[in-house]
């Protein structure tokens, strides 16, 4: 049903499913699936509009990473690209200097990855951000 009298079917149709996808968000930020509101530790009018700015600002990262994952799986939801992404981890081993006066050197690793999850992180270009795998840090002291 729609007020929209000079709109086609298909137009009709279409912002039906846009309006589902906003419920859905909304759906997912009260139940804290993806991003929760709450609890919210916040009195000021200014704390809780930052808190909804941020709140927003992860559903937009979250869509945007789901627009570049449909690119490559092209049926994959939201839920299964954030559980495939969350099973990526990156760690920095940081080893004592060889010698006295050698710099400390790091080295970055990354855990095993399955196929879904090389894909997604490759789609909206994830693996640019990652450090250089070997490196030397400066002394601290």
């Amino acid at each position: 049903m729609t007020n929209r009298m000079d709109w086609t079917e298909e137009q009709v149709v279409e912002a039906y499913g846009g309006r589902q996808q906003v419920e859905k968000v909304f759906r997912g930020l009260k139940d804290g699936d993806w991003l929760g509101w709450g609890p919210m530790d916040h009195w000021t009018d200014s704390k809780i509009r930052v808190h909804a700015f941020y709140c927003m600002l992860g559903i937009s990262l979250l869509n945007y990473l789901h627009a570049q994952a449909l690119r490559v799986c092209s049926r994959i939801a939201v839920q299964q690209m954030k559980s495939g992404l969350e099973g990526i981890y990156e760690f920095a081993l940081l080893y004592p200097p060889q010698g006295e006066k050698g710099p400390h050197r790091t080295a970055t690793v990354q855990s095993k990855q399955t196929f879904t999850q090389q894909i997604l992180s490759e789609a909206p270009g994830l693996h640019a951000l990652s450090p250089a795998k070997v490196g030397k840090t400066k002394s601290r002291r």
